[in-house]
């Protein structure tokens, strides 16, 4: 009986044995599953992340958005920023698409260069890795801060400027019959400024100014090795457009995009977000023989740099200022008419006297004047009705004052 007991108490302890080490293996298969479909949660989520992360990437694999303007802005208070950065990207993208759709490819898979390509190819020498073409717009005064907003641009983002082949004189605005159109009597951009005298106040200043930021990618292209020029104007502006337009069909690494900045104050950033871009990408735009070149038309650069007294802009746009002269001509006939008002200004004082009224001259002996441009000729008045006409929430009734 004891016996029998015992071996009973055996295969009682025998069955509690298969039982819990049953439960054990389902417990263990449970968590197995559990750990799967965690696992599977989690890879899933870090490929969605991953996936907006090489899309916020963009064109050459560096930081999103936000990271290009060094974290110093909130998404929701750099939301405009943002978007156009990625409308500078969208450009070099259907760029490329634009490439891989007419087939061109490195260069050991292209055939020899034509004679057209070798002297664009000469042409492109001369050409910053980075350059930008700026345009000018509305009257003198605007005119003279676009020139130097947009060089001040080039200065800062170290990039090349092609300055406009020509800008509008005394343009003639005409009226609705039956369509306003508009005479802007372009004339050569070196018949109203020294461009010279710029280009050699221009290239110190690039030199100044990145030879102190070693550290930075465009100090190579300013500070050492070849010496290119800071701007290019006039004949070389329109060779060096034909050059880019000749080799941007056929070259993988030559890219010419168009990009208003025009009244954009932010474009300064978004700029060197590009800047950015490019540098950290410049390896993978090879695939020919040479350096990439980028060329980015910003149009007229009016207002698209916000000159600050507490930033770099300050300085540079006033030495740019202080470089930017009139060309000699021009000059010599402004001298003429300040000559000719001070003779009107002696006539005044004299004919005063004569009505008891005592009028000292000025120190150094010259009488002071002022002058007043009244623009009123008949193109203006259709020009305001134009301008006070538009509907788009801006005050414009301050064209006929």
């Amino acid at each position: 009986a004891r016996a029998m007991g015992h071996r009973g108490m055996m295969e009682g302890s025998s069955r509690g044995g298969r039982r819990r080490r049953r439960c054990l293996a389902c417990a263990a298969l449970c968590a197995a599953l559990l750990l799967f479909t965690v696992g599977l949660w989690v890879g899933f989520m870090y490929l969605a992340q991953d996936d907006t992360r090489s899309r916020a990437r963009g064109l050459w694999g560096v930081g999103g958005a936000r990271e290009l303007f060094d974290n110093a802005c909130h998404e929701s208070s750099c939301r405009r920023e943002i978007a156009m950065v990625y409308e500078v990207r969208q450009l070099f993208e259907e760029s490329r698409r634009k490439k891989a759709g007419l087939g061109i490819r490195a260069a050991a898979g292209r055939a020899a260069p034509n004679a057209e390509e070798t002297a664009a190819a000469a042409q492109l020498e001369g050409l910053a890795p980075l350059a930008i073409k700026i345009e000018v717009c509305n009257g003198l005064i605007n005119q003279r801060i676009a020139l130097l907003e947009g060089i001040a641009l080039g200065v800062i983002l170290g990039a090349q400027v092609l300055l406009p082949v020509h800008m509008p004189f005394n343009g003639v605005e005409l009226p609705k019959q039956p369509t306003r159109t508009m005479d802007r009597n372009l004339q050569r951009l070196e018949r109203m400024f020294d461009l010279d005298a710029l280009q050699a106040g221009a290239t110190e200043l690039y030199r100044d100014h990145w030879c102190k930021r070693s550290d930075e990618p465009a100090s190579k292209t300013w500070c050492h090795g070849f010496q290119r020029p800071a701007l290019l104007y006039g004949n070389a502006t329109e060779a060096m457009e034909d050059a880019i337009s000749i080799l941007g069909r056929k070259r993988r690494n030559v890219f010419s995009l168009q990009w208003d900045a025009a009244t954009k104050p932010e474009a300064l950033s978004v700029l060197e977000a590009a800047q950015r871009e490019f540098h950290a990408g410049i390896a993978n735009l090879g695939g020919d023989a040479g350096s990439p070149h980028v060329l980015l038309d910003l149009g007229c650069t009016l207002f698209s740099l916000a000159v600050d007294e507490t930033t770099e802009s300050w300085s540079i746009f006033w030495r740019l200022h202080r470089h930017l002269k009139h060309e000699p001509d021009v000059r010599e006939q402004a001298a003429a008419v300040k000559a000719h008002l001070a003779s009107l200004g002696v006539a005044a004082q004299e004919k005063a006297a004569t009505f008891g009224f005592a009028a000292p001259p000025l120190e150094g002996g010259a009488p002071g004047y002022n002058v007043l441009h009244l623009r009123a000729e008949e193109d203006w008045q259709h020009h305001c009705e134009a301008w006070m006409g538009l509907r788009d929430g801006y005050h414009r009734d301050n064209c006929m004052n």
